[in-house]
């Protein structure tokens, strides 16, 4: 129905970066992130998590991060299946993700208390961790809550 066409478009969920489209650059337009609560050296053996279900048979290190499945981080992408963009490098997401907190083995990054961790953002796409739940990027986006402090700045 060309007669319905106008001089618009509609760019969905591309105006905050996500989605791949042919000959078009896309850039995340926002992030979300956190920063190290603790960390602390766990023993060859030793469980990390609800259930112990993550049990390694090295000495690790392990940062702990105020954010949970509360705050729109997927149960999913626990136990190894997701990570955090810590230090310059991925982190993987160690144990159950908790409701208010969540774990990483930050082992050999030198991470200490305080330091960023990216949840999505310019290291970690929206596209991934929806790939990696089995779901799409507008999941993701919409099941940040508004617990989660918003900063909102212009160039």
């Amino acid at each position: 129905m060309p007669q319905f066409q106008f001089e618009m478009v509609r760019p969905g969920i591309g105006i905050y970066g996500v989605g791949h489209l042919e000959g078009l650059s896309l850039k995340p337009a926002g992030r979300f992130r956190t920063r190290i609560s603790q960390v602390k050296q766990v023993k060859a053996g030793e469980p990390v998590g609800y259930g112990c279900v993550d049990v390694s048979d090295t000495d690790r290190t392990i940062a702990i991060l105020p954010v949970g499945y509360a705050d729109g981080l997927s149960r999913r992408l626990g136990n190894r299946k997701g990570c955090f963009f810590i230090k310059e490098k991925r982190a993987p997401i160690v144990g159950n993700v908790c409701m208010d907190m969540c774990m990483a083995d930050v082992s050999g990054l030198k991470a200490e208390a305080g330091d960023e961790a990216e949840i999505f953002g310019d290291n970690i796409s929206i596209d991934e961790i929806a790939a990696k739940c089995g779901t799409i990027p507008y999941e993701i986006l919409t099941s940040v809550p508004m617990r989660v402090k918003r900063v909102f700045f212009r160039e």
